[in-house]
């Protein structure tokens, strides 16, 4: 099947970063808060988010597209 991903997808809500609730204030300063205190756990993220990022990038999205057209 096509890689069709968004944020929810990219994130995996805690394991490459999180989730909150538009206009949900207190949890977004929550969760800067968190990462504020402990910073390192703020890097580990990003890395791993980094690379979660290239699964999803457009180039590699496409590639899999392409393939389930051309098996129809």
């Amino acid at each position: 099947l096509p890689i069709f991903g968004g944020i929810k997808d990219i994130l995996q809500n805690g394991k490459y970063g999180f989730l909150f609730n538009r206009r949900d204030y207190v949890g977004l300063a929550k969760l800067i808060k968190k990462f504020i205190y402990d910073p390192k756990e703020f890097y580990i993220k990003a890395k791993l988010a980094k690379k979660s990022l290239a699964y999803f990038d457009f180039s590699n999205s496409n590639n899999n597209f392409e393939k389930v057209i051309n098996s129809l």
